[in-house]
């Protein structure tokens, strides 16, 4: 799978900063704010980093840490443009924390940075989604978060839920506490939630343990269903951030879940991230865009307002997929009353290195959720049709025929 962010703020010149692999949040200062936890073991390619401007008289070094060891995957922006490191690979097991790391040198001109990275698991099919609490809390009654990201916790579900746009299964659930040991007699729950629902899917933290992982069991999740993180437990008194990340296998071979939510509502046209732990909407697209190297499909975008929020009487609402600043046609439209909606039928090919944002036109509206499928690779041909999504009656996408992703 395909990781990586675009971050709005800008790097600092004079110290390292760490933000994650997988998700946005602002450049922090503290390593530990932006940790992923591992849930599965793997490898990790491929590192890619657009710089939005040259940063003489210095550089950065943008660089993949396992806890407080950087790795040999990294790459020197010494000028405006793409910088890659396609040469080393980083293997990760369950339970290692990585981020991603600058380390500026002599003072550069602070500039936009994107990047990616390939996480290529041991087992083929699976997605890492992961979070953390953005300050230190725990509630012995339960709060709930967002599954993917840094956002704070709160006592309503219905507004930190996030949209599924495929049909899998979550499974491996990792939980790790920043602070250890905890108090005696301290019990601490992670359970993830369907459609407000707690599932099986449950890690638990006792006296001086400080990480669980549930490998016995799976739970199944359809397109259009919402999934958020609950926090409950016993002796609550010392609160600390949680780390947690779970793997999500598409019942299609190749799928890619993309999962996003704004935490405010605006109106008028506005643009948004498509993947970066709710943040704000923005009148202005640039900052907004985020990028991709390799080929790739978007397909089966889903939207939702959060909690029973609808269009308002005489509004429409528009939510679009944009590619270097063009709208596509995968889009969905809200009329007067409808809270949410999908788009199955259209379907967006990017050839490479273009950038991606979100797009949404309307009079007012609540907070809003969305996700759709991401498929790397579309270049597969079976009796001259490209990438079939079916080869001898059996669904597949992103498969290999004659060799051929």
């Amino acid at each position: 799978m395909m990781m990586g962010g675009n971050y709005g703020d800008l790097p600092s010149a004079d110290i390292n900063e760490y933000t994650f692999i997988n998700s946005g949040s602002s450049w922090a200062t503290t390593r530990q704010y932006r940790y992923c936890y591992m849930p599965v073991a793997g490898t990790f390619k491929n590192l890619t980093v657009l710089s939005s401007g040259d940063p003489a008289p210095g550089t950065y070094e943008v660089t993949l840490y396992n806890s407080t060891t950087p790795t040999a995957l990294t790459v020197t922006v010494n000028g405006a443009g793409e910088f890659t490191d396609s040469t080393h690979e980083v293997s990760v097991s369950v339970g290692d924390n990585v981020v991603i790391v600058t380390n500026p040198d002599s003072t550069p001109t602070q500039v936009n940075i994107m990047f990616f990275l390939d996480f290529v698991p041991d087992v083929p099919n699976q997605n890492v989604i992961c979070g953390i609490s953005s300050g230190n809390w725990m509630d012995n009654a339960g709060t709930y978060h967002y599954p993917l990201g840094a956002a704070n916790s709160g006592a309503d579900v219905q507004w930190r839920e996030m949209l599924i746009p495929c049909d899998g299964t979550l499974s491996l659930l990792f939980v790790a506490h920043w602070q250890n040991p905890l108090p005696a007699g301290a019990n601490k729950k992670a359970i993830l939630y369907i459609n407000g629902s707690p599932t099986a899917l449950v890690a638990e933290l006792t006296e001086g343990v400080n990480t669980d992982q549930d490998t016995s069991n799976e739970v199944s999740v359809s397109a259009g269903d919402r999934i958020i993180m609950r926090y409950e437990g016993a002796n609550n008194t010392q609160s600390a951030r949680w780390f947690w990340s779970m793997v999500f296998v598409p019942d299609i071979v190749g799928e890619i879940p993309v999962i996003d939510g704004a935490d405010d509502g605006t109106s008028g046209t506005e643009y948004h991230r498509y993947i970066v732990g709710t943040v704000d909407w923005t009148s202005t697209e640039a900052g907004t865009e985020e990028y991709r190297k390799d080929k790739y499909r978007l397909r089966s975008l889903y939207l939702d307002y959060y909690g029973s929020g609808t269009v308002d009487p005489g509004q429409t609402n528009v939510l679009t997929i944009r590619l270097d600043g063009a709208d596509t046609d995968l889009e969905i439209t809200l009329t007067e009353g409808e809270g949410s909606g999908n788009n199955e039928t259209d379907k967006v090919e990017a050839s490479g290195n273009e950038k991606l944002t979100i797009k949404n036109v309307g009079g007012s509206w609540e907070r809003l959720r969305w996700g759709f499928v991401m498929i790397k690779g579309f270049d597969a041909t079976f009796n001259g049709v490209r990438n079939p999504s079916k080869i001898n009656g059996i669904i597949r996408e992103n498969v290999k025929v004659n060799g051929i992703t």
